[in-house]
């Protein structure tokens, strides 16, 4: 619900990886193991990760997209029905797989917001099983907004071993209305954060998408 004083909340959209078994990993092929060394000439998805810290891109690469579709997601859930998010929504460094309803809120609220490719062929390790992928998307938050009230945050300067300069967010961060202009989901241009309104945080409470839950902003 709205703060008192009429202020917007505002909160960063989670989701779980490992510790529930809603998390993905790319194979070249339906096997649980990570082939060890990744086969020749078989599109790495690690290769495309590194570019994406390099230059801070939250989005697909003509390589990733061509790449990906030739892969296969292999997940190991602890329930035989999937969840409406598998993998990681918020970090920069991977795309979660998002159900057709996710993706059908995302663009009704934030048609900007993101940029979606459909789902390579999954594999059920746990059960040994093949689920078709058509229903889910690789999901990208490639819509950036400078939208941190920068005096009010606390937002902490990294540098990286070869010099390289990134941000990450500290003990709090307060989202400047003026900035965000209404905006339901966004990824912070400083932080590449991801954030979300109120209202996308309530619609999908209400719609009951699974293994995505809301984080408070950190108020230090």
């Amino acid at each position: 619900s709205t703060e008192a004083g009429g202020r917007m909340e505002y909160f960063q959209p989670r989701s779980t990886h490992d510790a529930m078994g809603m998390g993905y990993e790319f194979r070249p092929e339906a096997v649980d193991a990570q082939p060890v060394p990744w086969p020749e000439g078989v599109f790495n998805p690690m290769d495309d990760q590194t570019r994406r810290i390099l230059e801070a891109d939250p989005g697909f690469s003509s390589g990733f997209a061509r790449g990906a579709a030739t892969l296969t997601a292999v997940i190991r859930p602890k329930t035989a029905a999937l969840a409406d998010v598998i993998g990681v929504f918020n970090l920069i460094l991977s795309f979660p797989l998002v159900s057709d309803r996710t993706r059908a809120l995302i663009e009704e609220l934030a048609p900007e917001a993101c940029s979606f490719l459909p789902s390579p062929p999954i594999w059920d390790a746990r059960r040994d099983r093949h689920i078709p992928g058509a229903g889910y998307w690789l999901t990208a938050v490639t819509g950036v907004i400078d939208g941190l009230d920068a005096e009010a945050s606390e937002i902490n300067r990294m540098v990286r071993r070869d010099g390289s300069v990134w941000y990450s967010m500290g003990r709090r961060a307060v989202v400047d209305e003026a900035k965000v202009a209404g905006a339901h989901l966004w990824r912070d241009a400083v932080t590449m954060e991801v954030f979300c309104s109120e209202l996308f945080r309530d619609r999908s409470e209400a719609l009951g998408l699974t293994n995505l839950y809301f984080a408070a902003l950190p108020t230090g």
